[in-house]
């Protein structure tokens, strides 16, 4: 693979694909910078930086086959530094093209070569670009105080958010919203059985109604319960949680934003003889 590489990087000393300018894109927390070759196909190369320091490679050509969402291993060489790199098929309007993300070591490594190959692995390695990368090394510094704007911008919209979030957490931006019920399947009632009555509470013959509300997520699972009004016993209080959320289970409600709850308790009461009806959630 390797020996492959530096005999193309050879021959792009004869001959490469003419290059227009890079310029620099800035977009919703992210800058870029794009040129585009005038080989077949016309391919386009965009490096982006995001806020966070995150940068990702694409490539595009209007002839590509490839498959959007698919997963294309490649070996990407800045002049004779090899990457093994797994890249993603998209399409836009300017054509298919793959790309792949990494960390701000892409964007150096970018500025620094002077070659760009990609190969496609497999069997038979196939080459996908082979290119000099004129002025790669200014746009990177182009893109620096856009990426310092980006940065400031993304600050001080966090601190808006945070500011914003302290006030909420004093009052509620909507202090009469409710969220949305969930529905039981099944009887409720059925939760909780004499069968499941703590054993040292049996014999202590101790009682309580234990009022729950358990949080449901939208595909009718629930995540958390816990008790708004004890029983005024450890052990039944416990047991009212742990069967909540084993037996329970809601009505699916996939357009709902966030959790939704259910309130109910269970009526703990020993049983004064064998056919005596379950404890019972009402």
């Amino acid at each position: 693979m390797r020996r492959g590489i530096v005999a193309l990087v050879t021959a792009l000393g004869i001959s490469t694909p003419a290059q227009a300018s890079w310029e620099v894109i800035r977009g919703d927390g992210a800058c870029a910078i794009s040129a585009q070759w005038d080989d077949d196909g016309g391919t386009r190369a965009t490096l982006v930086e995001m806020a966070d320091g995150a940068v990702a490679l694409g490539l595009q050509n209007s002839n590509w086959s490839i498959k959007e969402g698919e997963i294309y291993p490649l070996t990407v060489a800045f002049d004779r530094d090899l990457y093994s790199v797994k890249a993603t098929g998209f399409s836009d309007s300017e054509g298919r093209g793959f790309r792949f993300s990494a960390g701000r070591d892409l964007a150096v490594a970018f500025g620094a070569a002077s070659s760009l190959i990609i190969l496609r692995d497999g069997g038979n390695p196939t080459t996908v670009l082979a290119v000099k990368l004129i002025g790669s090394r200014a746009a990177i510094e182009r893109m620096k105080p856009c990426m310092a704007t980006v940065r400031r911008e993304k600050a001080r919209e966090q601190a808006a958010a945070d500011a914003l979030q302290r006030k909420r957490d004093i009052v509620p931006a909507d202090p009469f919203f409710e969220p949305e019920a969930a529905i039981p399947i099944g009887n409720a009632g059925r939760w909780a059985t004499n069968d499941d009555y703590p054993a040292a509470a049996m014999r202590e013959r101790r009682e309580g109604d234990a009022q729950f509300k358990v949080t449901v997520d939208r595909l009718g699972a629930p995540t958390d319960c816990e008790i708004i009004s004890s029983s005024g016993h450890a052990d039944l209080d416990a047991a009212t949680c742990s069967l909540v959320l084993r037996r329970s289970r809601f009505n699916t409600a996939p357009d709902t934003q966030g959790s939704r709850f259910y309130r109910n308790r269970i009526r703990w009461r020993v049983p004064v003889y064998d056919s005596a009806p379950p404890a019972e959630a009402k």
